[in-house]
C-alpha cells in the first residue's frame, strides 16, 4: 500500500515538472517559447542573478524542455526559480529582440496616454498590443 502511494506521488511530481531525488528537487520546464533567443538570454541573466557564492545555476535546453542544475535543495527554492522563469516565458511582447529587450525598453522616452504625440519612442503610441494591454 505504501509503495503505491509513493509511486503515485512520484508520478504527480513528474507531471508538474518537479522530480524529487532524495532531498533534492530537479527542475524541467517545458514551454513553447523556449525557442525564442531573447527569452533564453533573459533566463540566463535571471539564473546568473540568483546564483550565489556556493551555487551557480545553469540551464540546458533539450527536447523542448529547460533543465536547471544543480538540483534545488528545498521546495520553496524550486518554486521561486520556476516562477521567475515562467514569468519570462509568459511575456508575450511581440517586439522582443534576441537580447530580451521589449517595448518597455524600446519605448521609454514618454507616454502621452494614447493621444498620438508622434514621438518615435512614446510607449502608448508605439508599444505592441500585448504590452499596452498589460499597462
Amino acid at each position: 500500500m505504501h509503495s503505491d502511494l509513493r509511486i503515485g506521488a512520484l508520478m504527480l511530481l513528474r507531471v508538474c515538472g518537479r522530480v524529487q531525488h532524495g532531498r533534492n528537487y530537479v527542475n524541467k520546464i517545458s514551454h513553447p517559447e523556449l525557442t525564442h533567443k531573447g527569452k533564453i538570454t533573459l533566463i540566463k541573466k535571471y539564473l546568473a542573478n540568483i546564483s550565489g557564492i556556493k551555487t551557480t545555476y545553469e540551464f540546458s535546453i533539450a527536447d523542448g524542455a529547460c533543465a536547471i542544475s544543480p538540483a534545488f535543495k528545498t521546495h520553496d527554492a524550486h518554486d521561486r526559480v520556476e516562477s521567475g522563469i515562467l514569468d519570462i516565458l509568459n511575456d508575450m511582447c511581440e517586439e522582443m529582440d534576441n537580447s530580451g529587450r521589449g517595448c518597455s525598453q524600446f519605448y521609454n522616452c514618454c507616454d502621452c496616454g494614447g493621444n498620438q504625440c508622434g514621438c518615435a519612442y512614446c510607449f502608448s503610441c508605439r508599444a505592441c498590443d500585448h504590452c499596452l494591454a498589460d499597462q
